[in-house]
């Protein structure tokens, strides 16, 4: 049973060219299309989903409306599919060979189903080699020739090698979901015991098969364990050397990357993540530009490509102070918002992350515009701490500018804030303790702020112990005090 936003939310995760398909699809169809299509538009035209606005304009069938403009969309978005991807088209050659068979035309038939088989070896699809097979062995037994017995042999010999490459895959794979089970609990081991229980459950499996007896399907499973069983064990020379293997895998198997191109980016981005983890954000550059220069095929991946490009770029400025081609990334992170589309929580991230960029290197009207935009998004209820946080980033902003009564109005404003807020979330002490200090920085002499700077330091690093700070704002406000006191930027602290 479809949940009452699921239509509106399918809608809204659609690209423009899929859009314009499905329109262009639904007017085929005549009137009962022209119904529907207007149902759509409504639909994509809403910043909210409004039920109560639907039901006026589209009367009590609007619950039977929307169930038929789903099914219509999945049905359109299928055709949309199958012209650009590989294993559709697999698929779609099993049907026509189904069909070819069922009219007696069994050469087509054969020759379709080689078609598809060529492809699937190409692509190591072993469930799609496993149907042709079934539809091989269906087709020798209607046509009944003189080779008949060798014929079925041979195809019982390949079925079961590729029953073996299948079972193969779900042992990998159950490795894996096991393995990303303990890293998302604890993303390094560091009790013995714990650290024995996960070296005698995985070696054992890891070393059972050699790599290069398998599928190239399992193989890059295969390398994705060691590195995530590398990863608990804190063996990170040999994670950051499987998630070469990884990617070089893809690199390997260029269909396979144009199939699963969303795939090749989370690897990527894994390998990325493992650099993080150890600070060496040096080996950033390369692995980001080979994002960069990736194809992908239709607005969906380009949409996956920008964001994870942003995140690590945001990453790579903030840890190192970096600002060559800030201003060009800058640009491109703005328009992508605009472009693509991307889950409101998402692009809350994007925003936040840019305005820390933007403080760090310390152009403080930039980060205020930045933190006005996720002022903008205020109806995103699921990123409230980002909400919260780029409040008081934005009011010591305007205490930097220093812009006539700017920082008094700021910080009326962030109180007022969170003063109507305190009912779902109340402020919390490092909240108090930011906008409390800016009001003191506002109005103590100049000789006293170095003070006022030095007891923050010293409030932040005691509050620390008590309560974790929430997005990392205790350290970056850290870096802020201990710049104003040493008189030194932000992005110079960074980089010591």
């Amino acid at each position: 049973m479809k949940r009452r936003t699921d239509l509106y939310e399918l809608i809204r995760a659609m690209s423009k060219s899929e859009k314009r398909y499905f329109t262009i699809d639904a007017q085929k169809t005549g009137r009962k299309g022209s119904r529907y299509l207007e149902l759509f538009q409504a639909i994509n035209d809403m910043e909210d989903d409004d039920e109560k606005a639907l039901r006026k304009q589209f009367g009590r069938n609007l619950s039977t409306d929307k169930n038929y403009l789903y099914e219509a969309i999945m049905r359109s978005m299928r055709d949309y599919r199958s012209a650009n991807s590989l294993a559709a088209r697999i698929r779609e050659m099993i049907l026509d060979a189904k069909y070819l068979s069922e009219r007696g035309l069994y050469d087509q038939c054969q020759e379709r189903l080689q078609n598809a088989k060529d492809l699937a070896e190409k692509l190591d699809d072993n469930l799609g080699l496993l149907e042709i097979l079934k539809e091989e062995r269906r087709l020798v037994r209607d046509r009944r020739s003189k080779s008949y017995e060798q014929v079925v042999e041979q195809l019982s010999e390949e079925s079961s090698e590729v029953l073996q490459r299948i079972t193969d895959e779900m042992w990998y794979l159950a490795i894996y979901e096991d393995l990303v089970n303990i890293v998302l609990q604890k993303f390094r081991l560091s009790d013995e015991k714990d650290i024995e229980r996960v070296r005698a459950k995985f070696y054992p499996q890891l070393v059972a098969r050699d790599p290069e007896m398998i599928s190239p399907g399992s193989r890059r499973r295969f390398y994705q364990c060691w590195a995530l069983y590398s990863q608990l064990l804190g063996n990170f020379d040999d994670v950051f050397q499987y998630y070469e293997k990884v990617i070089d895998w893809w690199d390997k198997h260029p269909l396979n990357k144009e199939e699963e191109f969303h795939k090749y980016i989370v690897d990527i981005s894994n390998y990325l993540h493992g650099y993080a983890t150890k600070g060496q954000y040096q080996y950033f550059p390369k692995l980001i530009e080979s994002m960069e220069n990736a194809r992908p095929k239709n607005l969906h991946d380009k949409s996956l490509v920008f964001q994870k490009i942003s995140i690590y770029k945001l990453m790579y400025f903030i840890n190192t102070g970096e600002n060559r081609g800030l201003d060009a990334f800058l640009e491109t992170v703005e328009k992508g918002l605009s472009t693509y589309f991307i889950s409101p929580g998402s692009q809350l991230v994007l925003l936040f992350n840019t305005a820390i960029l933007l403080f760090i290197q310390e152009d403080f009207q930039a980060c205020k515009k930045w933190c006005e935009k996720i002022f903008a998004k205020k109806k995103v209820s699921s990123r409230i701490d980002i909400q919260r946080a780029g409040r008081l980033l934005y009011l010591i902003c305007e205490y930097e500018i220093d812009d006539l009564d700017g920082p008094e109005k700021a910080l009326r404003s962030v109180n007022r804030y969170f003063q109507i807020n305190d009912q779902v979330q109340e402020k919390s002490e490092f909240e108090n303790l930011i906008t409390t200090t800016v009001h003191k920085l506002i109005f103590v002499p100049i000789m006293e702020k170095q003070r006022t700077f030095q007891t923050l330091i010293e409030e932040i690093k005691a509050q620390g112990e008590r309560n974790k700070v929430p997005l990392g704002l205790d350290e970056l406000c850290t870096i802020w005090a201990t710049g104003k006191i040493k008189k030194k930027q932000m992005a110079q602290l960074l980089n010591q």
